[in-house]
């Protein structure tokens, strides 16, 4: 629920009323908002992997999560993202999108991301027992 979500943390999340293609992406989002019980509404400032060009072209939702350098999301005047802070100028706005609780279908939430990327841990090897 959006109310569990904390300002200030990320949430790993799909967009339940975007078109059927949209649906089945992950997006990656700092929540930017607490969530508000009166409007059902949280504000999420998407994180994106624009490959190392910054062109929205290069966006691919088929690479693992763990290995996207994710970074805030902006537009141009003309609505194109990009995600290089030196782009920004006073035509530029963040991405940033208000929910309601039933739009969105939470998959992680409340964790930090580290140096660009979401934080993984390595599987632990079974012990054996002699």
């Amino acid at each position: 629920h959006c109310r569990d979500l904390k300002k200030g943390t990320f949430v790993i999340f799909r967009s339940i009323t975007s078109g059927r293609a949209w649906k089945k992406r992950i997006f990656v989002g700092e929540v930017v908002d607490d969530y508000n019980e009166d409007d059902d509404l949280i504000g999420i400032h998407y994180y994106t992997d624009l490959g190392p060009n910054d062109y929205w072209k290069n966006f691919d939702p088929s690479k693992p999560l763990v290995e996207r350098k994710l970074k805030k999301e902006y537009k141009n005047k003309d609505g194109v993202s990009f995600t290089r802070t030196s782009k920004i100028d006073a035509n530029s706005a963040p991405v940033i999108e208000d929910f309601m609780n039933h739009e969105l279908d939470i998959l992680v939430g409340n964790f930090q991301i580290k140096n660009f990327h979401i934080p993984h841990t390595e599987p632990r090897r079974a012990s054996h027992a002699p």
